[in-house]
Parts: structure tokens; C-alpha cells; sequence
């Protein structure tokens, strides 16, 4: 795991900061008029979290159902007792299924006071605003408080992914949150249920209502478990087909490589630069594994451009600026041909847009551009200037960073530079290299017409691993 930025340490202590005090507060303010009935909430509020009782969101964000359990507390008991109870479930939810590094046990703890103790307040506020007060508003008020309670705690975590990775807050939203989550004012209005039953008959209500989760929590689990073991066996046989498509993919790239002298090994140095970045900005596996791919495939459109373009010493006439600037918009029609290539065809064919716009084939800018293809941009151009041309030499690794640097904000994203400047502080000395020097020329004694004949043998490249 990468270390954590000075921004994200800053404000990881201003929420621990927040959220430590409104606990000390709340321990003060327990409600010792019914302080066993709100243990009791406690101790099944763990017994449900622990228990890992959970719905899906499409986006992949887990819902507690002891969610339910804290908008009773704070139907029951007021603000302060809810953000103790939601800092509990934050804390025990950081402990199971498997343990979370401590900083992230402190910071979801807190964070979950903080929300807790919102949407208690939200809930307070509503009969205040709308001018009177009766059961129904109870259901009402409730889901405000749900819906406080989600957005808080979305937009803290928005906002420590979006700091860890370096990448805009919105875009991280878009990711892993439900803009209207639906689950939540469901468990709003259990959660009401329980109170109001809690009111009329005390803990045998939350006996009652407590055993169905459980016994919906263990058939859920079996049938969980059984589909486990039937997707298990659907990965190991897409690892192997995987580890078939890699191989060609490595292959492919060899080809397009040895296609121009000068740019052997070039589609794997900028694989290995895309990566850095990529692991640098926090993206996870997945993602990572497409930049893999797009970045070894990424001048795969080159196969449609004349070799005399693409070998020419001289300076290029407009005419073969325009046929050579295609170039991507072919890779991506090649790839887009296979039906689990759209993705990686569209991330191909974005590698040369420039944030501005100004780029080409499409003239995207911004946003507009996939992530993978602005960070390929950036790992493109690092490598093209690190290594030497017919008609230039290459730059050194000052040289090259300080031009990239100079073009953030217009060719370049300026949060994958940024990424880019922290991999270049941290890398090894040999981790930038020249990749037009990972060939050597090799004079052979030639049959027929062309004695002084050469060819170009690759010295060993190695090819960005998949493991």
C-alpha cells in the first residue's frame, strides 16, 4: 500500500478529530432513563454487523442492515446516542469480515459518528419545518435521517478515495455511489418499525424482529457459499483463457514494435510507465489490468500506416502527419471488431486527445477522455522524449518531466502528471530507460543482391508481466 499523501493524513485527522469528540460528548449524554434498553440495541447492533448482514448496491457499496438498528436509536434516543451506536457499527463493520489497516478503523468509526449524529439531527429538524407533528411524519423524518446518514458518509469516503488517488471527487462518486439509494430509506422504515414496536411492547419487539434477519442471514449465506464455488471454478477457467489472450496480446505487441527500429520495445516501456502511474493515482486491479492491456496494443493502428511514414528520417509533409495521425482511430476500429474488446478499443483510440481538446482523432478533452487513455497519453509522450528518434536525440529524465510539467492542464491531465512527478521521486534509477536502445544493429552475411544487408536483432525486452 502506498503511503498516504499529507492532504489525506491532514484530513484523516480532522474527521478522526470530529468524530473523537462528538463520542466523548455522547458517552456523557447517554440516556440513562433506559440505559439497558439501549445496550440491548448495542449489543444486537454488533450481533447484525458482525454477522456481515448486508445488501448490494449495483455499484458494489455494502448496506449494513444494523443500519435499520441506528435510525431506531435515533427515532428513540436523540442525535448523540445514534452517532454512538453508527460509530460501533463503523467499527465493528472495519473489524469483519477481515480487519482494516488502523488508520481506516479510526477514520470509519469516526466518520460514522459524524453521520449518525447528523441524521439524528435531520431528524429532529423535520417536524420543525413542515409544522407539526404526528406518527406518520415519524416515517418521513426517518428517511431523511437515512438519506443524511448516506450522504454523509458517502461524501467523506468520496473525498478520502479521491485524495488517495488524486482523481476528481465527482468521478470517484460516479464510481462507487448510487447518486438516489434506495436501500437506505428501506431500512429507514424497518428501522421505524422497531422503534414504534420498541415503544409498545419494549425488548420483546426486538426479539421478534431480529430473528428474521438471522434466519435470513444464514440461508443468504449458504446460498452465497454455493454460488462461491461455482464462480470459483468460472475464474480458474478464465485465468487460463486470460493467460491465452495475454500471450497474444504480448505477441501483437512484438510485432507492432518490430514494425520500426527505433521504437522496439517502446509499446512495453510505456506499459510500465502507465502502470506506475496508474498504481501511484490508488486505481484498483481491474483498471490496472486494462491499462496493461491498451498500453501493449495502443499503437496497434500502426499496422495500417505505410512503414515509409512510419521509418521516414526526414521531417514529414502535412499529407503524413494527417495519414500517421490516424493511427489510434484504426486500433480501435481493429479492436472494437471483438466483442470484449470495446473498452479496451476506446481507451486505445484515446491515447494521443489532449486534455484541451486539441488532440486527435476526436478532438475529446477533459473528462470526455477514459482515464486509462489520459494517463497512456502522459506515459506515451514520457517515453517518445526519453528515447532517441532518427531526427532527434532523446532528452534526459529532467529534461522530459519539466516539459510534461510545462503541458499540464492543456495536452496533459494535470492529476496524472502529478502522479507521474510522485512515481519519478520514488522509482529506482534504472526504472526510465531509452527504449530505442534496447536494440542492437547486428551486421549478417546476406545471400543475393544485398551483401551490406542488415537486420535488427532485439536484445532482451521484457514485456510488462501479467502476473
Amino acid at each position: 500500500m502506498k503511503a498516504l499523501s499529507r492532504s489525506l493524513r491532514l484530513y484523516v485527522g480532522i474527521v478522526s478529530l470530529l468524530g473523537g469528540s462528538i463520542l466523548l460528548l455522547a458517552f456523557s449524554r447517554l440516556p440513562t432513563y433506559d440505559l439497558g434498553g439501549y445496550a440491548f440495541f448495542v449489543l444486537l447492533l454488533i450481533l447484525v454487523e458482525a454477522a456481515t448482514i448486508r445488501w448490494q448496491s449495483p455499484k458494489g457499496h455494502g448496506v449494513s442492515a444494523s443500519s435499520a438498528l441506528t435510525y431506531a436509536v435515533l427515532i428513540l434516543y436523540g442525535p448523540l446516542p445514534a452517532g454512538l451506536v453508527n460509530a460501533v457499527r463503523g467499527f465493528v463493520g472495519a473489524l469483519y469480515p477481515e480487519r482494516r489497516p488502523l488508520h481506516r478503523i479510526i477514520f470509519n468509526t469516526a466518520l460514522l459518528a459524524i453521520a449518525g449524529t447528523a441524521a439524528g439531527l435531520s431528524y429532529l429538524l423535520v417536524p420543525g419545518l413542515l409544522g407539526y407533528n404526528a406518527r406518520p411524519l415519524v416515517f418521513v423524518a426517518a428517511v431523511v435521517a437515512s438519506l443524511t446518514d448516506y450522504f454523509v458518509t458517502a461524501a467523506g469516503t468520496v473525498v478520502a478515495i479521491a485524495l488517495y488517488r488524486s482523481s476528481p471527487a465527482l468521478k470517484v462518486w460516479g464510481e462507487h455511489f448510487d447518486w438516489l439509494p434506495i436501500q437506505y430509506p428501506l431500512l429507514a422504515v424497518l428501522g421505524t418499525i422497531i422503534a414504534l414496536g420498541y415503544g409498545e411492547f419494549g425488548l420483546l419487539s426486538l426479539a421478534l424482529f431480529s430473528s428474521p434477519l438471522f434466519v435470513a442471514r444464514y440461508i443468504f449465506k449458504s446460498y452465497i457459499d454455493k454460488v462461491r464455488r461455482q464462480v470459483e471454478l468460472l475464474r480458474e477457467a478464465n485465468i487460463a483463457l486470460d493467460m491465452a489472450n495475454q500471450d497474444l496480446i504480448e505477441t501483437l505487441a512484438a510485432v507492432i514494435d518490430a514494425r520500426d527500429v527505433f521504437t522496439y520495445g517502446h509499446s512495453t516501456q510505456v506499459t510500465d510507465y502507465a502502470l506506475a502511474i496508474a498504481k501511484e493515482m490508488g486505481l484498483p486491479e481491474e483498471e490496472r489490468e486494462m491499462i496493461r492491456k491498451a498500453g501493449l496494443l495502443h499503437d496497434i493502428g500502426k499496422v495500417g500506416i505505410s512503414e515509409r511514414i512510419l521509418v521516414k528520417k526526414d521531417a514529414i509533409t502535412q499529407d503524413e502527419r494527417h495519414i500517421l495521425e490516424q493511427h489510434p482511430a484504426l486500433g480501435e476500429e481493429i479492436l472494437g471488431r471483438v466483442k470484449d474488446m470495446k473498452e479496451l478499443a476506446e481507451i486505445v483510440g484515446s491515447h494521443h486527445e489532449r486534455y484541451d481538446g486539441k488532440g486527435y482523432p476526436y478532438g475529446r478533452k477533459g473528462e470526455e477522455i477514459p482515464l486509462a487513455g489520459r494517463i497512456l497519453g502522459v506515459a506515451d509522450a514520457l517515453d517518445a522524449m526519453l528515447s532517441d528518434r532518427p531526427y532527434r536525440p532523446a532528452m534526459n529524465l529532467l529534461q522530459a518531466l519539466v516539459e510534461i510539467q510545462r503541458n499540464a492542464g492543456t495536452q496533459f491531465d494535470p492529476y496524472v502528471v502529478e502522479a507521474l512527478l510522485r512515481v519519478a521521486e520514488k522509482a529506482d534509477a534504472d526504472f526510465f530507460k531509452n527504449s530505442a536502445r534496447t536494440i542492437e544493429i547486428a551486421p549478417v552475411q546476406q545471400a543475393g543482391d544485398h551483401p551490406r544487408a542488415t537486420f535488427f536483432r532485439p536484445k532482451s525486452v521484457t514485456v510488462a508481466s501479467h502476473k
